[in-house]
């Protein structure tokens, strides 16, 4: 049987690079990692890689706008939420209010008409009085203001007055005072009604 020892590896020629395991003298190495990353910078496409593609990263819209079209959309909602309530509750509730000043208009010209002074005169310190009665035509229970204006002989005003009427019922007779200081003491009243307000 003859010898079948292998020559002696000769060493490489200079300026050789050195082989590396898994390829031949100028043959590109092989990609040892396949399908799991890129290869190098310039060297030429590997079987099996496939490159990634990313997208940009998206814009999304900045948390203050967010926050403020919330809020800005809460208003709204309150906005049209309570135009509906006043538009189904307060028209029934704005005619009712409409018919009760009506009827309290109605009854102090009513009031007034009736109303009488019995007393008005000049008192001590400079003041006057003026006493007042009515029977009521209201058919309800009102409180009614009476104001009296006290005037000189020339039907200047010398000073005003209310008298009060509380809870006064449909046909009660009723009377009160209202006292003034005068800004003329020196002259003789004389009384007159100036305004009737029923509530």
């Amino acid at each position: 049987m003859s010898d079948q020892t292998p020559p002696p590896q000769q060493p490489p020629e200079w300026g050789t690079p050195p082989q590396q395991p898994g390829h031949a003298y100028g043959q590109p190495p092989q990609n040892n990692n396949q399908g799991f990353g890129p290869p190098p910078p310039g060297a030429p496409p590997q079987q099996g890689f496939i490159p990634q593609q990313y997208a940009a990263p998206k814009q999304g819209m900045p948390t203050w706008a967010i926050v403020l079209l919330s809020v800005l959309g809460v208003f709204v909602l309150l906005f049209v939420g309570c135009g509906a309530l006043i538009a189904f509750v307060g028209g029934p509730a704005l005619e009712q209010l409409d018919t009760q000043l009506e009827e309290s208009r109605e009854d102090a010209t009513a009031i007034e008409a009736v109303a009488e002074i019995t007393t008005c005169e000049n008192t001590d310190g400079g003041n006057a009085i003026a006493e007042i009665e009515f029977t009521s035509p209201a058919a309800t229970n009102r409180f009614v203001n009476i104001e009296i204006q006290f005037l000189n002989s020339s039907g200047a005003q010398l000073g005003r007055g209310f008298a009060d009427f509380e809870n006064v019922a449909p046909g009660e007779t009723v009377s009160s005072v209202a006292t003034a200081q005068l800004n003329d003491p020196t002259h003789t009243v004389s009384c007159s009604i100036a305004n009737v307000s029923a509530f």
